[in-house]
C-alpha cells in the first residue's frame, strides 16, 4: 500500500515487485490523474494496481493487510500523524514493513502544532521527528530495522522551478 500516493509514481514502481498494490490519496484530482496514467501508460498493470481516495488518518478497515506500507512525504502533512501511526499496524501483516520518508518540514498549515510528533523544543532541547516516530511506533509493536537514511529528490513545481529536497527515510517492522 502506498499512502499519500499523489499521482501514483511510487505505486506503479511497487507494482513491479508485488502482486497487488493500492495507492491512496486524499486528493480526488491526484487519484483521477493516477488512474489516467495507469490506464494510458501502464495497461499491463491495470489488474495489479488500484487507486482510491482515502484519508490516511482514517483508513477503511476493508483495505485488508499488506506486507509493505509506504508513506512518502506524508507524516508532516497529516492533520493527525499520531492517529495515522496508531492505526497503521492494523493494515500490516505480521512482520510487515512500514517505510516512511519525509523532509520533516512541519507547518501549521497542514498539522496543528500540538499534533507535531517532532520538530520542536521539548524541555528546552530539540525533539526530532525521528525521536517522535521511535516513541509512537516503538510503544505500539514496531521495531526500527536500520538507522535512518537521507535521500535526495527533486519536485517539479512548474516548468521553471524545481524543488531540491533532502528527506529522511525510516524502516519499521511490525512485531
Amino acid at each position: 500500500m502506498d499512502i499519500g500516493c499523489a499521482v501514483g509514481r511510487t505505486t506503479l514502481e511497487l507494482a513491479s515487485h508485488f502482486d497487488e498494490v493500492i495507492g491512496i490519496d486524499l486528493s480526488n484530482a491526484f487519484i483521477e490523474a493516477a488512474n489516467n496514467v495507469l490506464s494510458s501508460g501502464y495497461p499491463d498493470l491495470v489488474n495489479k494496481v488500484k487507486f482510491i481516495v482515502g484519508d490516511a488518518c482514517k483508513l477503511d478497515q476493508s483495505l485488508g493487510k499488506f506486507s509493505l506500507i509506504f508513506g512518502g512525504n506524508l507524516i508532516d502533512r497529516l492533520y493527525d500523524p499520531t492517529a495515522f501511526l496508531l492505526q497503521i499496524s492494523q493494515f500490516l501483516e505480521s512482520h510487515g514493513v512500514l517505510i516512511l520518508t519525509s523532509p520533516y518540514s512541519w507547518l501549521e498549515d497542514f498539522t496543528p502544532k500540538d499534533k507535531w510528533i517532532g520538530g520542536y523544543l521539548k524541555d528546552g532541547k530539540p525533539f526530532t521527528t525521528q525521536e517522535g516516530l521511535r516513541n509512537v511506533l516503538g510503544q505500539h509493536g514496531f521495531k526500527e530495522l536500520q538507522a535512518p537514511e537521507d535521500i535526495r529528490f527533486v519536485i517539479k513545481e512548474n516548468p521553471w522551478v524545481y524543488q531540491y529536497t533532502l528527506a529522511n527515510v525510516t524502516f519499521w517492522q511490525k512485531l
